[in-house]
């Protein structure tokens, strides 16, 4: 009969170090979490689009009417200038004065609806400014008040068709009620300057 051999005693397995414990817990509990951080990281949503700002031009009797103001305002000042007359330089400063502050009832009202006033007077006038620069010096009178006359009777039209009840919405609704008054009244000396030859001229 063989000799048994002897048994060896199982060895106890090493307990794991606190360590390695503690690696193993962190790597089970980040695995998702930490693929999504090591991930790409999301792109930023795009911009929404922004609509280009677009302006609107005034239209109709207020467009005409700042055209007006525009024209013989410049033509005051040239009146300022170039006259040698105390008449025409008194009346001219009044006339750059009124329409001055029209000016600045009518760009409140360009506000008010949103749209943008004409910065010049239009090719015509432009022209009559031109005539104005280019008159010799005792022309410039009676060619001034010649044009002045006949630009303060369009803008008293126009104001009134504008004031009519019909009318609503026009440039004279928006301003002070002596707007028509005042232009009534430059009209009326414009007049009176003329006929009394001034400059000579029999314009009325």
């Amino acid at each position: 009969m063989c000799a048994s051999s002897p048994v060896r005693p199982i060895r106890a397995a090493r307990p794991l170090s606190v360590p390695v414990l503690v690696l193993a817990a962190l790597l089970a509990g980040a695995g998702p979490a930490a693929a999504q951080a090591t991930g790409p990281a999301p792109a930023a949503p795009a911009p929404a689009p922004v609509a280009p700002a677009t302006e609107t031009a005034a239209e109709g009797p207020l467009a005409d009417a700042v055209r007006g103001s525009l024209y013989v305002a410049e033509s005051a000042r040239l009146a300022q200038e170039r006259s040698d007359t105390e008449e025409v330089q008194e009346i001219a400063s009044d006339i750059l004065d009124s329409h001055t502050v029209l000016l600045d009832e009518l760009g409140a009202e360009a506000v008010r609806r949103g749209v943008v006033p004409p910065a010049d007077p239009g090719v015509a006038p432009a022209a009559m400014l031109m005539q104005l620069r280019q008159a010799a010096d005792e022309d410039f009178d009676t060619l001034w008040l010649t044009q002045q006359i006949d630009a303060h009777q369009r803008l008293v039209a126009l104001y009134r068709e504008a004031a009519a009840p019909a009318a609503g919405g026009g440039p004279a609704a928006a301003l002070p009620g002596e707007a028509l008054a005042t232009l009534e009244d430059l009209l009326a000396r414009l007049r009176d300057a003329a006929g009394v030859g001034v400059a000579g001229s029999g314009a009325n």
